[in-house]
């Protein structure tokens, strides 16, 4: 959810858990529905823009990739709103990120996993 959205879902819950105070109504049982349904997103839109971005990197030719590429195909896809151009621009005025291009320090791919139990299995089938 976007912060405002968040930060109004907050507020809904306090005023209600101040009215419910102020009646002193029981509401243990309530508060955990009231609760458990302000957690749920009021839109599927992002779930299904992900499906819609997969349908257009799944093509036979790239159906034989491997899950851990197409992930970060997708992640890239999701994540950089940049064209090409507009990112080869943005990179050319980051004196860091082109330093460390340069570099002779090179990317490891295990740094790539993101969560710890991957990182510990790509280790362990070395």
């Amino acid at each position: 959810l976007e912060p405002s959205k968040n930060a109004h879902h907050r507020k809904v819950a306090e005023d209600f858990s101040r009215e419910i105070d102020r009646n002193a109504v029981q509401y243990t049982d309530l508060a955990k529905a009231v609760e458990f349904v302000l957690c749920l997103p009021g839109t599927t839109v992002p779930v299904e823009c992900v499906f819609s971005i997969m349908n257009d990197v799944w093509s036979p030719e790239k159906s034989h990739l491997n899950i851990s590429t197409t992930k970060a195909v997708l992640c890239v896809r999701v994540h950089f709103s940049l064209d090409c151009t507009a990112f080869y621009d943005k990179l050319l005025k980051d004196e860091q990120t082109l330093s460390q291009i340069a570099s002779s320090e090179k990317y490891n791919g295990h740094q790539a996993a993101s969560h710890p139990e991957e990182r510990q299995g790509k280790e362990q089938s070395q």
